[in-house]
């Protein structure tokens, strides 16, 4: 089986607190002035889960017969996974714990950020900002510390970069 993990762009419940409206509203612009503005279309069909993907039993695959005929559409899997484990209420240890490059939640947010294919074109367009405090993902970070102020406030990280949420697409081949 063939898998492709992917974060989708879903809407996100409304802001609890004025602080997490705040880091919306920061997320929200590195969406739009980032994220958007550096995305190919390759992202957008992952930024909607891949709903809109064409498989290889698709009528506009591309594919002929032959070949779409070498998948097994009825064991296709689409699965959302839970976005467990980044609310800031008593989970975050567990959290951090799981990456183990991550020595706070703000870590865990970066490392994140950095496997991002637009942040990753960002910095190729802005290869002297990369690194320094400049930098689009370490902007970012400060603005939120900045808008949290103590950088611990109760914040659910699961609603940022607007209530992204991990795919799993499983498709096998026929058995020969």
């Amino acid at each position: 089986m063939h898998s492709i993990f992917n974060t989708s762009l879903d809407a996100p419940p409304e802001p609890k607190t004025r602080e997490e409206a705040k880091v919306r509203a920061i997320y929200t612009r590195f969406h739009e002035e980032i994220i958007d503005a550096y995305s190919v279309e390759g992202n957008k069909i992952s930024s909607n889960g891949y709903k809109d993907l064409i498989l290889p039993w698709s009528e506009n695959s591309g594919l002929s017969p032959t070949t779409a005929a070498l998948f097994d559409r009825d064991a296709f899997v689409r699965k959302e996974l839970p976005r467990e484990g980044l609310a800031m209420g008593g989970d975050t240890a567990k959290a951090v714990a799981k990456d183990p490059l991550a020595t706070s939640i703000w870590q865990r947010v970066e490392n994140l950020l950095n496997t991002f294919d637009p942040v990753t074109r960002w910095r190729e367009t802005h290869p002297e900002l990369v690194g320094t405090d400049k930098d689009c993902v370490k902007l970012l970070i400060a603005e939120t510390v900045e808008a949290v102020k103590d950088g611990k406030a109760n914040i659910d990280f699961r609603n940022l970069l607007p209530g992204r949420t991990t795919v799993v697409l499983l498709v096998k081949r026929v058995a020969e």
